[in-house]
């Protein structure tokens, strides 16, 4: 007896047929809902700061120096920059460079 492989099994049950509308609904509805939750759960950070700077507005923000006069940057006096020889018996160029 030849098998045919293009027939379904005879234990499977065939489905009850669904509407047109239904079929857009669930192929279609469904991925679009799913696109719309994600794009607003990306946009909506932005969304809640509020306005942003563009350029040519006034810029309404008080000026603040970094470590201007006054503030002492910690570490101050080790991460200070000298001038000289180095402390060794050869001279050493540029990028470990022997000279």
């Amino acid at each position: 007896m030849p098998v045919n492989l293009a027939d379904p099994p005879t234990t499977w049950v065939d489905p009850a047929p669904i509407s047109t509308l239904h079929a857009l609904l669930f192929f279609g509805g469904i991925p679009l809902l799913i696109i719309a939750a994600i794009t607003l759960l990306v946009m909506a950070p932005s969304l809640a700061k509020g306005p942003r700077y563009r350029p040519g507005q006034d810029w309404d923000v008080e000026p603040y120096w970094f470590h201007g006069p006054g503030v002492e940057a910690p570490d101050a006096q080790n991460r200070a920059i000298t001038s000289g020889q180095r402390q060794g018996s050869e001279q050493l160029g540029g990028a470990s460079g022997r000279w």
